[in-house]
């Protein structure tokens, strides 16, 4: 997954590809712009063994997607949370 982040460092669009649509030329794939964004918040957990540090963002996509999406701060990858 890549995101497109603002000066602020919250995402502005996101793809399902792990660059950037925009960049790559028309492969099929799509991005698409975040409308809004609800929570933003951390986890930082198990720091003694393998840590989990992680940047969550709760959005709405164009056209109405609601999704939660997260950066892994340790490898710096973007990931949508699945139920």
């Amino acid at each position: 997954m890549f995101v497109e982040l603002n000066q602020r460092g919250l995402p502005v669009a996101v793809s399902s590809s792990s660059s950037p649509v925009w960049e790559r030329g028309s492969g099929g794939e799509e991005h698409l712009s975040v409308s809004s964004i609800g929570e933003v918040w951390r986890v930082y957990d198990e720091w003694w063994r393998n840590p989990i540090m992680r940047r969550y963002f709760e959005i709405v996509l164009v056209g109405g997607k609601h999704t939660i999406i997260y950066q892994d701060e340790v490898s710096g990858e973007w990931f949508e949370q699945t139920p």
